[in-house]
């Protein structure tokens, strides 16, 4: 059997040289985070957490001024929670502003370059809040503004999605997104098991997410 962790895959040739060879081999497989026609899906609730997240944001802090640093353009993670972001701040009266988006494409170090472009580009404004797309690129996010002369960087609220154990030994501290990685993990392991004692068959489990401050 297979498990596929497809929220590490971000070019859809891979996920096509995948797909392809675990039917040519007809081995009963599972894709965690990423909907793969004819495999089985365990994923996450990208937006309920996310959302949670930011409507503390939005509502608990008062903030309306957010930037956001996404995962690949096309990623479905990342727009779920890019969209969870936009609802929370239309509730209040507030928009996501098209050039409050940065693509951070997972990465730490291109999340880095292109917040430091963008606030070169609207003259070193720091913005409320950092919404991350996930950990890496927030403490990437709060990395670069120390090294790079925001002597107030602590003053922003940067976030991120994983719930990652470096997270919490990260200073300042990173409010995140649980995922329900275990959870995850475990159900996709039960599903292939299950499949190779009692036949192949598909389903589709999403697991709740939740903020963790």
């Amino acid at each position: 059997g297979a498990i596929i962790l497809g929220n590490t895959l971000h070019i859809d040739k891979e996920f096509e040289t995948i797909t392809q060879a675990i039917r040519a081999a007809d081995l009963p497989a599972v894709c965690i985070g990423h909907k793969l026609e004819g495999i089985s899906c365990i994923e996450c609730d990208n937006y309920a957490g996310m959302y949670e997240l930011a409507l503390h944001l939005v509502e608990g802090h008062g903030f309306r001024d957010i930037l956001f640093i996404s995962g690949p353009r096309d990623n479905q993670e990342s727009n779920l929670r890019k969209q969870a972001l936009i609802d929370a701040l239309e509730k209040n009266g507030a928009t996501l502003k098209a050039e409050n988006i940065i693509c951070g494409d997972w990465n730490y170090y291109d999340a880095q370059t292109n917040l430091m472009r963008w606030l070169e580009e609207h003259g070193r404004r720091l913005p409320e809040a950092i919404v991350c797309a996930n950990d890496v690129m927030a403490m990437g996010s709060y990395v670069a503004l120390a090294k790079n002369g925001y002597s107030d960087y602590k003053n922003v609220i940067v976030t991120g999605f994983d719930d990652l154990v470096s997270g919490y030994i990260f200073s300042p501290g990173i409010t995140s997104v649980n995922p329900g990685y275990q959870e995850m993990a475990e159900a996709a392991m039960h599903h292939l098991m299950d499949c190779m004692e009692n036949g192949n068959h598909l389903i589709h489990k999403t697991v709740q997410s939740k903020v963790s401050l």
